[in-house]
C-alpha cells in the first residue's frame, strides 16, 4: 500500500528539519533525510517534491520530462502486508493491483451464503452512512466470524471476498500482537487505524486468544479480551474473524458478530470444485469430469489437503509432465493408507 501521508505520521522523524548554522545566520543546514515535508520548500525549486507524492494524477501512459524526473525520487514509500513493514519501494516495481473477482465465484461454498456475504461488504458503505448505534461511532463496522475445522477454507473466503470487492486484504494473528497488554492495546490500535485509513477488509486468522471465554483465574487474559471487545464495537470497517474452537467462545462477542458461518469438510459436490479449480490452473493437467469425481469421491478431505496431494503429485513426476490419476493414488496410499481419510 503506497500511502506517504500515513508513513509520514508512523514515521515523524522521516519529516526533515533545518537549524541555523551559528556562524551564518541566513544559511540553513538541512538534515538528509528521505524526502521534504509539505512544509519544507528546497532552494532554487519552485516545486516542494513532497506535493508530488500527494497530487500525483493517475497513471497516463506518458512520460515525465527531464526537469520533472529531477524533482521526483525512484522510490515511494508505504506499507507492505505480507511482511507487516513500512519501507520504500521502487517506483519500477510498484504497479496497479489487478484484481481477480472470479476467484470469489470460483469458492467452494453455498451459493446463498456467498451471497450474503458479499451483500453484506458491499453494502456497509451505504450503513456507514445511514445507521449508527445510538452512541456516536457504535455499531458502523461488520464483524463476520467464520469458524470450523482447519482447512475448511475460512481463510479463503476471506482473501476472495477482499478480491471481490476489491479492497486490500490486511490479515494479522493473536501472535503478531504480543502477549504483553499494553504493547497488544497499542498494537491493536494501530492495526486497526490502519485498516480504517486504507479500507481494508481485516482478516483476524485463528483469533481464538480474542474470542475465548473469560475465567477468574487469568487476570492478564482476560483484560486482553475485554480490549479487544471494546475495539471491535468501536471498528467502523470490515472485519473477518476465523476460528477452530467456537465452543470456547466468550458470550459478550455473540452481540458483537453480525454474521457467524460454520464450515463443514466439504461434501463431493464441494471438493469436485475444489479438484476443477486446481485443475484448471494448469494447462497441461488434464482430469476429465469423470476422474474429478472419482477423486471426490475417493478422498474425503478438506481443501487445503487436497492441494497438498496434487502440488506433492506435481513435484514428483517431474516439471513438464502430466499427473495421472495413478499418481495420486500411489501417493495417498503411500502416506495415508491406514487412514479413511485425509487429516483435517
Amino acid at each position: 500500500m503506497v500511502d506517504l501521508d500515513t508513513y509520514l505520521k508512523h514515521h515523524p522523524d522521516a519529516l526533515p528539519r533545518h537549524e541555523e548554522r551559528r556562524d551564518n545566520a541566513n544559511e540553513k543546514l538541512f538534515e538528509r533525510r528521505p524526502f521534504p515535508s509539505t512544509s519544507t520548500k528546497i532552494p532554487g525549486f519552485s516545486l516542494n517534491p513532497a506535493d508530488i507524492f500527494q497530487t500525483y494524477p493517475q497513471p497516463s501512459g506518458k512520460k515525465i520530462s527531464d526537469s520533472q524526473a529531477m524533482i521526483t525520487t525512484p522510490y515511494v514509500y508505504g506499507f507492505a502486508f505480507m511482511r507487516k513493514i513500512w519501507g520504500e519501494f521502487s517506483v519500477d516495481d510498484v504497479e496497479d493491483i489487478d484484481w481477480d473477482q472470479s476467484c470469489f465465484e470460483k469458492l467452494a461454498l453455498q451459493s446463498d451464503i456467498k451471497d450474503i456475504l458479499q451483500r453484506l461488504v458491499h453494502l456497509h458503505e451505504d450503513s456507514r452512512r445511514g445507521f449508527e448505534d445510538i452512541v456516536s461511532r457504535k455499531g458502523v463496522g461488520r464483524a463476520i466470524l467464520l469458524h470450523g475445522p482447519p482447512g475448511s477454507g475460512k481463510t479463503l473466503t476471506a482473501e476472495t471476498i477482499a478480491e471481490r470487492v476489491q479492497k486490500p486484504l490486511y490479515c494479522v494473528t493473536s501472535g503478531e500482537l504480543g502477549t504483553d497488554v499494553t504493547k497488544a492495546e497499542k498494537n491493536l490500535e494501530q492495526i486497526f487505524e490502519l485498516a480504517q485509513t486504507w479500507k481494508a477488509v481485516l482478516l483476524i486468522d485463528e483469533a481464538d486468544v480474542f474470542l475465548a471465554k473469560r475465567t477468574g483465574m487469568e487476570m492478564e487474559r482476560n483484560a486482553f479480551v475485554s480490549i479487544f471487545l471494546r475495539k471491535l464495537e468501536y471498528y467502523q470497517g470490515i472485519m473477518i474473524l476465523t476460528t477452530n474452537r467456537h465452543e470456547d467462545f466468550d458470550e459478550a462477542f455473540e452481540s458483537r458478530i453480525h454474521l457467524a458461518i460454520h464450515y463443514d469438510i466439504p461434501d463431493t459436490q464441494q471438493r469436485i470444485i475444489i479438484w476443477r479449480n486446481l485443475l484448471n490452473k494448469f494447462q497441461n493437467q488434464y482430469f476429465d469430469d469423470e476422474m474429478i469425481r472419482r477423486l471426490a469421491e475417493r478422498y474425503e478431505t478438506n481443501g487445503r489437503a487436497i492441494n497438498n496431494l496434487f502440488s506433492t503429485a506435481l513435484a514428483l513426476v517431474g516439471s513438464g509432465a502430466a499427473v495421472k490419476e495413478e499418481d495420486i493414488e500411489r501417493l495417498y496410499n503411500m502416506q495415508w493408507a491406514k487412514r479413511r481419510t485425509l487429516p483435517t
